[in-house]
């Protein structure tokens, strides 16, 4: 009862169930986060959730409601709590030196989250562990490693704690009886590009019960981008069968379209690709990157504003806007767009962050 579908680079099969799910009320998509979750609802009005709260929504619907969740925070407080018992038994050798440092338990927390989402558990663990079999440094990290697991599910257990990992696994647990209490027959999902073990095992035991349909982007010919991609496609082909292609549009924008055409091939070795719409540029250090790019933007400001110009073809501050992924890889913007900023006459302009 699933259908896998495959969309071109750039592309979404999350506008297709959509318009499906307007029809289907009783069915619901499962998107990566909130913001896509909200653009949804205002665009088609359909009911949209992450795959977090699937697995609260199922476990409230069979009468599980009442377990005891545990957040990111609280598991670091345990994970720190068991660091320290285990400091004074003197079973952490290895770690002994890196737990007092900054950023450990975080680690170990998140080497725990790892684990736990590949559906392993603390037995199979110390197994495969004893099979790898290493010696000397390496051997005692990965004992250590494993006590530190053991002890963390042995803490959850005695306490009836569930983080996010055992919810979903209560929630595999729910979805194993012959007839869980589900509210939707269509369960969509998209624009997920991974799906570790333990969603996936969760997406499978539901296609048992309703019909579900995943949309995954995809190239085969193309994977300098989609290598990330690899293991969970196959793995999706394998439960579901062939993937069925989404046909690729055409009414993309010029920007967008350059972008998509251009990202990663080999033009990109002897020149930087160019449309009418869009300069790609490379700087040999973020600085230059920064001052190149507030240079444009005064250039079209000035060029908007002065009475000597003839075209007027310059940008008013409100049309232009500065993307960058991450603000703290451009730490120094903010302080030199001041610095140009006073050379433009206070002019101010918008900057965006994704």
């Amino acid at each position: 009862m699933a259908n896998l579908y495959c969309a071109p680079f750039g592309q979404s099969a999350r506008d297709m169930f959509c318009q499906e799910l307007q029809n289907l009320p009783r069915g619901i998509l499962v998107l990566p986060n909130s913001r896509l979750n909200e653009q949804v609802q205002r665009q088609y009005g359909v009911r949209s959730t992450s795959l977090d709260k699937l697995a609260s929504k199922i476990l409230q619907f069979n009468g599980c409601d009442n377990y005891k969740e545990i957040n990111r925070h609280t598991q670091e407080i345990i994970v720190q709590e068991i660091v320290k018992r285990l400091l004074s038994d003197g079973k952490l050798c290895h770690f002994a030196k890196l737990a007092e440092k900054k950023g450990f338990v975080s680690s170990i927390t998140s080497l725990i989250g790892q684990l736990s989402r590949s559906g392993v558990n603390a037995e199979e663990l110390t197994y495969a562990m004893e099979a790898w079999d290493r010696q000397e440094h390496q051997g005692l990290k990965d004992k250590e490693i494993t006590i530190l697991y053991e002890e963390y599910c042995r803490e959850l257990e005695n306490h009836k704690w569930y983080d996010l990992e055992g919810k979903y696994l209560l929630a595999l647990k729910v979805l194993s009886s012959e007839e869980p209490v589900l509210p939707w027959t269509h369960i969509f999902l998209s624009d997920f590009y991974t799906l570790d073990a333990l969603k996936l095992s969760l997406v499978c035991a539901l296609a048992k019960h309703c019909q579900v349909k995943i949309g995954i982007s995809y190239e085969k010919n193309r994977e300098a981008i989609f290598k990330a991609v690899d293991t969970t496609y196959g793995l999706l082909v394998g439960y579901f069968g062939l993937a069925q292609p989404i046909l690729e549009q055409e009414d993309f924008p010029v920007m967008r379209k350059a972008l998509l055409e251009n990202l990663w091939v080999d033009k990109l070795v002897k020149g930087r690709p160019m449309t009418a719409a869009v300069h790609t540029v490379s700087f040999r250090s973020r600085e230059e990157e920064m001052r190149w790019v507030l240079t444009e933007v005064k250039r079209l400001l000035q060029a908007k504003s002065s009475l000597f110009s003839a075209d007027k073809t310059g940008t008013v501050a409100d049309d232009i806007v500065l993307v960058v992924r991450d603000f703290t890889k451009y730490s120094g913007l903010r302080k030199l767009a001041d610095e140009y900023a006073a050379a433009i006459r206070s002019t101010s302009f918008k900057v965006l962050t994704t």
